[in-house]
């Protein structure tokens, strides 16, 4: 019941930031607060956090210290992982599940180098970064790619209608992606 409740807010909150977006091209950070508030909720909430399949697999192996063979493994690996408490395996999830709003600050600085021109704006990595929160650590990276490949048809038929340069709002997408990988 209260993950459907939740769920509803992020959907009322995601079509408010999208309609901004698509209107007057701003990201209100108070609709990013309340985002990665609603994201991370339940998971902060939850005694059990993080999961086995919410953090890479040597890290788990690490800190769960499951089996000899795949512990030799991860000691190689990540040796001073060992013994984590509670809140630093907490702040390492978080710390990992920003991995789509780190590849979308270098896309974002890339093409800025490349073209003189801020092509991906600093609320799509905000946003990036709020959906991202509580989540595993591959999903934020997923939903990036995930919302480019959705925009693609969308940018085209934009660049073949019109002959001037416009920005296309990129957090429907973003939106969209989300939905899509939380849903499925």
């Amino acid at each position: 019941m209260v993950d459907h409740l939740l769920f509803g807010c992020r959907v009322v909150v995601l079509a408010i930031m999208s309609t901004r977006d698509m209107r007057k091209q701003i990201v209100l950070d108070r609709d990013l607060a309340w985002f990665a508030f609603l994201n991370t909720l339940p998971l902060l909430l939850s005694p059990t956090y993080p999961n086995n399949s919410s953090l890479p697999p040597v890290i788990v192996s690490q800190v769960m210290n499951i089996d000899e063979m795949s512990a030799i493994t991860a000691n190689q690996a990540v040796s001073a992982l060992a013994p984590l408490p509670l809140w630093l395996a907490q702040l390492l999830f978080l710390a990992l599940s920003t991995g789509g709003a780190l590849f979308l600050l270098f896309t974002s600085f890339v093409l800025k180098c490349a073209s003189l021109k801020e092509m991906i704006g600093k609320g799509d990595v905000l946003f990036t970064l709020a959906a991202g929160l509580g989540s595993d650590y591959t999903m934020s990276f997923r939903m990036v790619m995930l919302a480019f490949v959705l925009a693609m048809p969308a940018a085209l038929i934009i660049k073949c209608a019109r002959r001037e340069r416009e920005n296309i709002a990129f957090i429907p997408f973003l939106s969209l992606a989300f939905l899509c990988l939380t849903l499925f």
